[in-house]
């Protein structure tokens, strides 16, 4: 199983929301872990799942 985590990218001076990165991971063992091999995930499904990420973050009120 794979997924995609978003973090908040800070600005350091200004300390505002510069934007997100999406850090791709998959569960193994009972833990999310970054992946050993990103090409065994094709590519239609990491555009597939970061999609929903995107989503979800739009969908959020701002702060």
């Amino acid at each position: 199983m794979y997924r995609f985590f978003v973090q908040p990218q800070v600005d350091a001076i200004t300390q505002k929301l510069a934007g997100y990165e999406l850090l791709l991971r998959s569960y193994s063992h009972d833990y999310w872990v970054t992946p050993k091999d990103f090409t065994a995930l094709p590519m239609e499904q990491q555009v597939s799942l970061s999609y929903q990420e995107i989503t979800n973050i739009l969908q959020k009120p701002s702060r």
